[in-house]
């Protein structure tokens, strides 16, 4: 598909990949992920990252665990009836004020970027 593409860049509309752009994307990420991987293979880099990587999965409980509490904390912050809080409207100002409670309690309790104005 890809040598047709080149031949016909004057009608990007017959194309698939110039129609969807997206998964020409998406095999880049994938070859750029293969090449990390294959990385892996030279021991300079396979023996400074590999601990890294397991690492990082035998934290996986930790992370399960802080995405409990901040879930759990921003359910209980978003039962306060603060206009913050309300939704007027419909579905979307209905996310936005999810959206909006999740963030503040993410940066209070992962970033510890918060103000104290913003909270009441």
């Amino acid at each position: 598909p890809v040598q047709s593409c080149l031949n016909i860049i004057d009608t990007e509309d017959s194309c698939y990949i110039f129609r969807h752009q997206n998964i020409l994307s998406g095999m880049v990420m994938q070859r750029w992920a293969h090449l990390g991987i294959l990385l892996f293979a030279f021991r300079p880099i396979g023996e400074n990252i590999l601990p890294a990587c397991k690492a990082i999965l035998d934290s996986i409980y930790f992370v399960l665990f802080l995405i409990f509490v901040v879930m759990g904390s921003a359910h209980a912050y978003y039962m306060f009836p603060i206009s913050a809080n309300v939704a007027q409207g419909g579905f979307n100002s209905r996310v936005n004020a999810d959206l909006s409670t999740f963030l503040k309690i993410f940066r209070l309790e992962i970033l510890g970027d918060f103000d104290f104005n913003e909270m009441d």
